[in-house]
């Protein structure tokens, strides 16, 4: 049975840490929860190369800025998982059921291992594809 006193967050919802868009303060209410010590959130490694891309390529950023978002991330020390055989089975296979990216696939999987739940604020290349197929994947709301 999944847990909910952790989660897998993907990082199209970390992304919103740092910005102000739709769902931030949704997003900020995780954060919040894992500072309180009342939730604990689980990354994989890959999570602070999406995010700082993601900041990269936003027209508000400069490059300080992403170092800056980058390091504070880091610093919260989350539950971050490496790559590893069983991750990268998993992960491949949700890939080719679900026909999404490597990168979509890898938080679920992780949270399929897990037994909890990954949020995305990805509705229509995650979310959309993801639970209709039963995988342990919530939209954030």
């Amino acid at each position: 049975m999944a847990r909910y006193d952790k989660v897998v967050l993907d990082s199209s919802v970390i992304v919103k840490w740092f910005t102000t868009e739709d769902g931030s303060e949704k997003s900020i209410s995780y954060l919040d929860s894992f500072i309180k010590g009342s939730l604990s959130i689980a990354v994989s490694e890959l999570v602070f190369y999406e995010v700082a891309n993601a900041l990269r390529y936003n027209p508000a950023f400069t490059s300080s800025d992403v170092k800056s978002s980058v390091e504070h991330l880091l610093n919260l020390k989350l539950d971050a998982k490496s790559l590893n055989a069983k991750l990268v089975k998993e992960s491949a296979e949700i890939a080719f059921d679900c026909n999404v990216t490597f990168y979509d696939a890898v938080p679920v999987a992780l949270a399929k291992i897990e037994e909890v739940q990954c949020i995305t604020a990805d509705r229509t290349s995650q979310f959309a594809r993801l639970s209709p197929k039963g995988y342990p994947v919530k939209l954030l709301e």
